[in-house]
């Protein structure tokens, strides 16, 4: 699978080596691998996607962090909201059709078959793991591609390391410098006192953990990518100090289904992806939050 990715790089790059939107190349890449092998890598592929792809999360962000409107009537952000969910859930149903016996073999999809639920609950588990897959490769990978082509002598780096131990010290300085999920949000279900102020049940709660990745109290030069941080005499206070701090998944009940199948993926497409090509960056990366963090308008980059 990562050899086809850097075979769709090469197709799809202009004569300069630039990929104009890595977002839409990226997206692909999440629903090949949470599908296990559709052929969604495939150039022909890319008018089905493009078209299928909804701001989902957009939608998501305006509607539960602006005023609550659509109880009322539907605004825009909750038709197109529908509008998303139902293409979703279109295309998920057609992946599962459609999907052969490797694939519904997948751990993934064997686990949410076997449950003991009803059949519009595993599909709609089936959903949630594809969307996270998209989405949450999407905006990570991006991040991950971003900061290590931005900082020289990195993916040198990478290739001589021959444990991969700073290929994987990559994967978690972008957690803490760009973390897909930046805050965790809670409601209370009691009345509680946090730091002197008294917190009434049924409040929401948002913990920034982006802030506090970034600051020098808990991390030394908070501010620099440096994933050496993660390495050697270092690790041990890194490790102990990201304990709570570092949750770019969110935590607890809520956390994001697609988190191990991350963790696993991006490290084994960073490696070949940094073995092949020489990925530069084309402008600076400017960031907005979508309910999740992403990065504003499409990412163009040179491979």
């Amino acid at each position: 699978m990562a050899d086809d990715w850097c075979c769709l790089l090469k197709q799809l790059r202009d004569s300069n080596g630039q990929i104009s939107n890595l977002e839409q190349v990226v997206g692909r890449l999440g629903l090949e691998t949470s599908c296990s092998r559709m052929g969604f890598l495939l150039p022909d592929r890319e008018s089905c996607i493009r078209t299928r792809h909804p701001s989902t999360f957009y939608c998501y962000s305006d509607t539960y962090f602006g005023l609550p409107l659509w109880k009322f009537f539907k605004t825009p952000s909750y038709k197109r909201l529908a509008e998303s969910e139902d293409t979703i859930y279109r295309l998920a149903m057609e992946l599962i059709e459609s999907s052969d016996e490797a694939t519904t073999e997948s751990v993934v999809f064997q686990s949410i078959l076997k449950a003991n639920i009803d059949e519009r609950e595993k599909t709609a588990a089936i959903i949630d793991f594809i969307a996270a897959g998209i989405h949450t490769l999407k905006n990570s990978l991006v991040f991950l591609l971003y900061l290590v082509a931005k900082h020289p002598g990195t993916q040198e780096k990478i290739i001589q390391d021959e444990t991969k131990a700073y290929l994987k010290a990559c994967v978690m300085e972008t957690f803490r410098i760009l973390p897909t999920a930046p805050c965790l949000a809670r409601v209370t279900e009691e009345d509680l006192e946090l730091s002197g102020y008294r917190i009434n049940a049924g409040s929401v709660v948002i913990c920034h953990t982006a802030i506090a990745c970034k600051d020098d109290k808990n991390f030394k030069q908070a501010s620099e990518f440096r994933p050496e941080r993660w390495l050697d005499e270092e690790k041990s206070e890194t490790a102990s100090n990201a304990t709570f701090l570092l949750t770019p998944f969110g935590a607890g009940r809520r956390i994001c289904p697609g988190k191990r199948f991350i963790e696993h993926i991006l490290p084994k497409i960073l490696e070949y992806t940094v073995k092949k090509f020489d990925v530069q960056v084309v402008n600076p990366m400017e960031l907005q939050f979508e309910f999740l963090l992403s990065a504003k308008g499409p990412t163009a980059m040179i491979f």
